[in-house]
């Protein structure tokens, strides 16, 4: 005691008795220590005084050698085999927890760097790497010296002989660097590293607690016991603590490990909290791992913004911050830093025109070092040259087939992440146009098949891009089926029926003729027990089988969907969000176009339910585009967003304004504030850059809707914006040239039509002849050709009018004919070739229109389109007689007769 007395804790000594002191040791070494230290005492001090109550007394000095010894020597170790070999002079029994924490660290850091003959490993990234080696099955190939060796051995039972003395961050720490190197899951060493932090867990400080939930989800057993501890422990510390920049990014750090237990409210307030903080700070973080941490916490709001509408102004200083942040690093952006960076802007809608050239230029720079140019840096780096899904920044085509190319080289050195990553990627944003190492991607995707079957999250990415990509090889393709027919009827996915309808929808698209009675039975089978996604993802495959008729599979898939229908209403009562009402009418409106009006009726009501009044821009596209695709009309519900937009005009992002203009344009509503709306347009377009594809798209839509400012008529019918196109074109895919090319046209006959005034000319005659004329023939329906052979009857024959006729901008008209001033129709042959019409002569458009002319819930409102081309042809002189199907089919035309005098009344021929 005369040593202790000469030491910071003589005055705790006066106080405590030695029972006193033992026992509370005892019960909890780490409280008492951290008792202690709040006091000022030195941590050599309280190791002394520990060591009396626990028996350590004899070895304090000694270990303060070893200490010393262990780190000299474990920082000469360049292999595994060096460290055990170093550990051969110690009994690593008598190591302290710092000192098994420093050997457990340099174990998992030299592990790691024996791995470097995978070429795919994210060596730099310990978590990653131990991800990819669980996803190609190859963890405890990779790590059966380690695990096996009789030192690592020695090493996990030190740690478990001192478990209860150990400081818990130690042993978080010692745990963690343990599960990295392979130690299997199964060890007694779990359980009990569990049970202590479950036990220490309400006096955790923040960053104990952010990595102990990350070891829980490192393991493969779920302890459910430990979750009501660790978020009571996290409100206690959130409730009673300043928010640091420290404190910022641990509340991140854990909030993002542990979404799927946290509550939407707790979530709710840490994003604010994180926000407000980050809002208050002058300057942006300049800590790149902070910034992947408010990057990820980004994701987290984005997702939950539905949910909350005080979260929309919490997203945009979020954004605002990250976007700053992103600017600020770009030239020290490392190629694992563009990947995550770029993904979380592009998914959360900030991926700006600057903060795509910054890290674009960033990108450029790493891909002139070859030591950059491995298959991992690769498929890093085509996240940031992608192109987005949002418009706002489209990449040069060149340096995607740069990256492209030397992919190719490097494919074969792809492991199953990787694989998953590019096939991702491609299935989103880029189509792979290289015949070549598409062909190459494919092979190595048969060759991982087991393991991309293995895990859901890999398996739904390669999924996805083969609906899109389908295989060049029949033989792959029939290997691939034979898998997934294995894992459908013997693989064991536990509870979850995500992974079963994600393996049915693809077989459901790509099985020909008749479903197999096993796929069918599976397919019955799952579809009550689907949750929201699984259900939106079998729904997804029913259109896309598209077959001959065959009558056992038109029986097969009238029953799916009675099945789908009859389990409608189980997800419309437990809808609760706008997300999930969306997913529904994306599912059933769109996917299965029901004829069901009033399910349609019942789920557009559910868009009032969740987005009246609209609380920001995401809830108004949305709605927007499921009312585009359905075809739906409501003119209540189309003026609450004109009204939104105007309200906002500030603040509302330009492409909720484009989306709202297609809607409008595709469904033929005509804004009542279109003054307004032109104006708010003008301005949005002074500020934002748009991409070729999403200008001409807004353009097209305005123009229908006679809202375009002459200035853009005038400016984009010149020669530099032709030269801008024509470079978007060059670098464009086949798709993206013809959509692209279709809409100039269009838009340039809306300006020649419609503002003769502006005196524009007609650039696209030669386009059009091209183009046009290889489709000159119509498709004949039951419909369209009564309605033709009813002309024969009615003007004479064949002879006096024309079929598949074209007006001098190639509108197309499905009959034409020629009247004089008494109304008397004109043999063809009497008729001159040129448009214009001498003295009282007139043509005479009949026009059938169908059902799907006609928005879906309405028999007398034709779409956008059909309203502009009669428009037009009243402007180029033409009669025009329409035949709505709806009347055509009425009970009072039920016979010839009928309709021949229908036609005769609508054509005014006698």
């Amino acid at each position: 005691m005369a040593f202790l007395r000469q030491n910071p804790l003589q005055n705790v000594l006066r106080t405590c008795t030695r029972k006193t002191i033992l026992q509370h040791t005892h019960c909890s070494y780490y409280n008492f220590r951290k008792a202690i230290s709040r006091n000022r005492v030195t941590y050599w001090s309280t190791r002394c005084l520990v060591g009396l109550s626990s028996g350590f007394s004899n070895k304090s000095i000694s270990n303060n050698v070893i200490s010393r010894q262990v780190q000299q020597t474990l920082s000469q170790c360049n292999t595994s085999d060096d460290v055990f070999e170093a550990l051969n002079g110690i009994v690593l029994g008598s190591l302290t927890g710092p000192e098994l924490r420093t050997l457990c660290q340099h174990i998992e850091t030299i592990t790691y760097k024996d791995l470097s003959k995978y070429a795919w490993l994210h060596s730099d990234n310990h978590d990653l790497s131990y991800l990819q080696l669980t996803f190609n099955h190859l963890l405890p190939q990779a790590m059966e010296f380690i695990i096996n060796h009789e030192k690592f051995q020695e090493t996990v039972s030190a740690v478990q002989d001192n478990l209860n003395n150990m400081d818990i961050k130690d042993l978080l720490e010692c745990f963690n660097c343990l599960l990295l190197v392979g130690l299997p899951h199964t060890s007694d060493l779990v359980d009990l590293v569990v049970d202590r932090c479950c036990q220490e867990c309400p006096s955790f400080d923040l960053g104990e607690l952010a990595l102990f939930v990350k070891i829980l989800r490192l393991l493969n057993v779920t302890y459910y016991r430990a979750y009501p501890l660790l978020m009571n422990r996290f409100v206690e510390i959130f409730d009673n603590s300043e928010m640091t920049r420290d404190h910022c990014w641990k509340l991140c750090m854990f909030l993002y490990h542990s979404t799927a237990m946290a509550s939407s409210s707790l979530m709710f307030k840490v994003i604010t909290k994180v926000a407000e903080h980050l809002s208050d700070q002058q300057e942006p973080t300049q800590n790149i791992e902070e910034l992947k941490w408010h990057l990820r916490l980004l994701k987290i709001s984005h997702q939950q913004r539905e949910r909350a509408e005080t979260l929309q102004q919490t997203n945009k200083i979020l954004m605002q911050k990250c976007q700053e942040s992103v600017l600020l690093l770009a030239d020290k952006l490392q190629t694992r830093d563009i990947s995550e960076v770029s993904n979380a802007m592009k998914s959360t809608f900030c991926f700006s025109a600057e903060v795509a050239y910054a890290i674009q230029k960033r990108g450029v720079e790493l891909m002139k070092n070859e030591e950059d140019c491995t298959i991992d840096n690769l498929s890093n780096l085509l996240y940031a040259f992608q192109k987005t899904n949002y418009g706002i920044h489209v990449s040069d085509s060149n340096i995607i087939n740069q990256i492209t190319n030397k992919i190719f080289e490097n494919i074969d050195d792809a492991d199953v992440l990787i694989l998953s990553n590019l096939a991702d990627n491609w299935a989103r944003n880029i189509t792979c146009t290289h015949q070549g190492l598409v062909l190459r991607f494919q092979d190595r995707i048969i060759e991982n098949i087991d393991c991309i079957l293995s895990f859901v999250s890999r398996m739904k990415c390669v999924l996805r891009y083969l609906s899109r990509q389908p295989f060049i090889k029949k033989e792959n393709e029939e290997v691939f089926k034979a898998k997934l027919f294995e894992a459908l009827q013997y693989k064991q996915f536990g509870m979850s029926t995500l992974p079963l309808s994600l393996i049915i929808t693809y077989l459901l698209q790509t099985t020909k003729g008749p479903l197999p009675d096993f796929l069918y039975g599976k397919t019955m089978k799952v579809i009550p027990q689907c949750r929201l996604t699984g259900f939106h993802n079998i729904i997804q495959g029913l259109p896309k089988m598209v077959k001959p008729y065959d009558r056992k599979l038109s029986n097969q898939l009238y029953t799916i969907k009675q099945k789908i229908n009859k389990n409608v209403h189980r997800f419309l009562e437990s809808s609760t969000t706008f997300h999930d009402q969306f997913r529904l009418s994306l599912s059933l409106a769109v996917r299965m176009q029901p004829s069901d009006p009033n399910l349609t009726k019942t789920l557009v009501e559910g868009f009032y339910k969740f987005s009246k009044p609209f609380a920001y821009d995401i809830h108004l596209r949305k709605t927007a585009n499921i009312l585009r695709q359905i075809g739906y009309y409501d003119k209540e519900l189309m003026q609450d967003m004109e009204d939104y937009i105007v309200k906002n005009a500030e603040s509302v992002n330009i492409l909720a304004v484009s989306d709202i203009m297609r809607l409008y344009s595709y469904v033929g509503h005509s804004p009542t504030r279109s003054e307004e709306l032109r104006q708010i347009i003008i301005d949005k377009l002074e500020k934002t850059e748009l991409g070729v594809l999403e200008k001409v798209k807004l353009f097209y839509n305005c123009g229908h809707l006679n809202i375009m400012p002459h200035y853009i008529f005038k400016n984009m019918f010149n020669l530099e914006f032709m030269e801008q196109m024509d470079a978007f074109l060059e670098g464009s895919l086949n798709n993206e040239e013809t959509t692209v090319e279709n809409l100039v046209m269009d838009l340039n006959r809306v300006a020649v039509l419609e503002y003769p005034e502006l005196d524009i000319p007609w650039f696209h005659e030669e386009f059009c002849q091209q183009k046009l004329h290889n489709g000159r023939e119509l498709l004949w329906g039951s419909f369209t050709r009564e309605v033709k052979d009813c002309l024969y009857e009615v003007v004479g024959g064949p002879d006096y009018f024309k079929s598949a006729a074209f007006t001098p901008y190639y509108h197309l008209v499905d009959y034409e004919y020629v009247v004089d001033g008494d109304n008397k129709v004109l043999a063809q042959r009497n008729i001159p070739y040129t448009h214009s019409l001498p003295g009282e002569l007139q043509r005479v458009a009949v026009v059938p229109l169908k059902i799907n002319n006609y928005c879906y819930n309405s028999t007398c409102h034709l779409k956008g389109n059909q309203l502009v081309r009669l428009k037009h042809l009243e402007i180029l002189g033409y009669k025009v007689i329409t035949i709505p199907q709806f009347q055509w089919m009425s009970v009072a035309l039920s016979d010839w007769s009928a309709k021949v005098d229908y036609v005769r009344l609508k054509t005014g021929l006698t």
